[in-house]
Parts: C-alpha cells; structure tokens; sequence
C-alpha cells in the first residue's frame, strides 16, 4: 500500500499518523524533495508480532534516515505531538547515525507532522425530549455524540438492544453503574438524513 493510499485509509478510520517529507536536497541523497512516508501505531493487515515496520507506508530513502524518522515519528505519536517537527539530516560518513550511516554526501531536510483524524465528543446528559432534540441537530456535525442518562430504564425502553454495531446504525446502551446508562448516538446520521 503507498503511503496516500494508507492516509485515506486512517483518516476513514479515525485514526493517528505521522506524515514524513522531504522538503529540501542538498547534494546527493537517496530520495528526492517530495518523497513521503506514512508511519502509524498499527497496520490492520499485518501481523501485530512483525517488525516495525508494519506500519509504515512509502519511503524517504531507508537506511539511517529513514529508521530515525520512523523512531521520531513513533515517538510523536506516543505523545500526540508535537504538531510539526523540522529535522535537518547530512548524510556523510562523519555523521554515524544510532541505526548506521549513509553516505551519500548530502544533506536532507524533513517536516514530520502529526495527524489526528478522530472525531470529538459531545456528552449530552439527560435522554429526555430536549437532549435527544439537541443529539439529532449535533449528528449533522463530524463528531461523536454520548447520550448519558441517570434513569437506565428510560434508556433501555427507548435502546433495548445495548449490543454495539458498526456502521451506519450504530448504538450502544451502556450502564456504567446501577441506574445510569450511556448511549453511542452514530446511528442519528441515518435518522437525521431520511428527514431531510
């Protein structure tokens, strides 16, 4: 998988990446200004017990360079951030890299940015005539929305299936202790669209 076909596939999923460019060459190096790699926690089709580098999509140019991005990255995405990172590589004998050296001669300048493609939440406590009115407006938006209702036999009379689904009609009653119940509201994107 190339590496924007990997960022289409996180950013649908709601997921977390680190985008790595080459954004200027100084003599010699192994990739071109405008290379790119992908590098996120986690790769759905590969086997979680391989290497690490499962979860990397593209290239800037292997060796030292490209394991040091992949270990930077990795720590941005341990820490959510920070945002954008400019990292400045020569790529010369004298400079004996922690993975190797290259030689090539040059010198690479890379952006590491962070993504975070998750949507927000809204919590709207109460199940009653104003909160799922205000829980149909909010689904128009890209976010996820939780219902939390004291009263857990409100909840389940109008959810009586707690089972979660995926896709359109997802919901999801919760009770998080006795007598309260929370509630997934995914699936008023469906509701809210027939209406209109």
């Amino acid at each position: 998988m190339d590496w924007l076909e990997r960022l289409n596939q996180i950013k649908s999923e709601g997921g977390s990446c680190v985008l790595v460019s080459i954004v200027l060459v100084r003599g010699h190096a192994p990739r071109e200004a405008g290379a790119k790699m992908v590098v996120s926690s986690s790769d759905p089709s590969s086997d979680p017990s391989s290497n690490m580098f499962s979860s990397v999509s593209g290239s800037v140019g292997g060796g030292n360079l490209e394991q040091m991005c992949i270990v930077k990255a990795r720590g941005m995405l341990e820490r959510g951030g920070p945002k954008t990172e400019l990292l400045t590589v020569p790529l010369t004998l004298k400079n004996t890299g922690q993975y190797g050296v290259q030689c090539c001669g040059g010198e690479v300048t890379l952006t590491l940015e962070y993504l975070n493609f998750s949507k927000p939440q809204v919590a709207i406590f109460g199940a009653g005539h104003v909160g799922l009115a205000l829980a149909r407006v909010l689904s128009t938006l890209p976010i996820e929305i939780l219902l939390v209702e004291p009263a857990q036999t409100r909840l389940e009379r109008r959810y009586p299936d707690p089972r979660p689904r995926r896709g359109f009609g997802d919901s999801r009653a919760v009770p998080s202790s006795p007598g309260f119940g929370l509630h997934r509201f995914d699936w008023l994107e469906r509701e809210v669209d027939s209406l209109l």
